[in-house]
């Protein structure tokens, strides 16, 4: 009888952190330089330009509001349904913002929201980041996370 074989560990679990310049704080606070970790804010928005082949459900699932996406309605005023998007236009997204430091540099401290992910065999930060459009990009998500790039 062979010895069993041990399962392979699941995909690391990568929390996308998208920097957010959240009203009424000062870019010195958002770019790093004077929030305290563990404040933030309730409410922050996004502007989140639609990709091809992406729907306001995609989007209500990559901010961690499963199939609910109309609870970005209220966040929308100007868009009287969510039902139909095209490509290039912007969809508010909604999410709290908390005040954290980098993994790297632990002074270094920057307002944004934190998004759980779970990582497939064979992404790198750059297809994470082309999923979020706008919203992050490949050298924030290596600043800001502790995982390899690739």
């Amino acid at each position: 009888m062979g010895a069993a074989m041990e399962p392979p560990p699941p995909p690391p679990l990568l929390s996308l952190l998208l920097l957010l310049l959240a009203a009424g704080s000062s870019t010195a606070a958002a770019a790093g330089d004077g929030c305290s970790v563990g404040t933030g804010c309730e409410l922050a928005l996004g502007s989140y330009l639609v990709g091809p082949d992406q729907n306001a459900t995609y989007i209500g699932q990559l901010f961690v509001l499963g199939d609910n996406y109309r609870l970005l309605q209220p966040y929308n005023p100007g868009r009287p349904t969510l039902d139909y998007i095209i490509i290039g236009d912007r969809v508010n997204v909604s999410f709290p913002c908390r005040c954290l430091a980098r993994p790297a540099d632990p002074t270094a401290t920057y307002l944004a929201g934190s998004f759980p992910y779970q990582v497939v065999t064979g992404q790198t930060y750059t297809s994470i980041a082309a999923q979020y459009n706008n919203l992050t990009t490949v050298d924030w998500l290596a600043a800001t996370n502790a995982y390899p790039p690739n």
